[in-house]
């Protein structure tokens, strides 16, 4: 829903795969449902970039739909790549006290 609402194309074309080390090899894990909040971040920095990338073809053709605009920005040799990687700020990451084996946020 993210890189669908930042690309401004439905849901029905963006693909989700599985984590795996050789696409981003440090990953945080996603333990206590952080996952969403990481790995969103990270796909709409990502979606950003490629926002940007494409924003010239844009303004070239205004009416395209998604397709069109992909195709001509591939012949245009437009990067289509783009990475986005998030690190929750410090006052919101969990932290992991291991004298006490405990979580606790109340030393920061």
């Amino acid at each position: 829903q993210i890189a669908a609402q930042e690309l401004g194309i439905s849901v029905d074309k963006v693909f989700v795969t599985e984590t795996c080390s050789d696409k981003v090899p440090n990953t945080s894990p996603t333990a206590a449902s952080m996952g969403s909040d990481l790995n969103g971040k990270a796909v709409l920095i990502a979606c950003q970039q490629l926002t940007e990338k494409l924003k010239p073809m844009r303004e070239k053709l205004p009416n395209a739909n998604w397709e069109q605009l992909i195709n001509a920005a591939y012949f245009d040799r437009v990067d289509l790549s783009s990475a986005g990687h998030y690190k929750l700020p410090m006052e919101s990451s969990p932290t992991y006290d291991w004298n006490m084996k405990t979580d606790d946020n109340s030393k920061r």
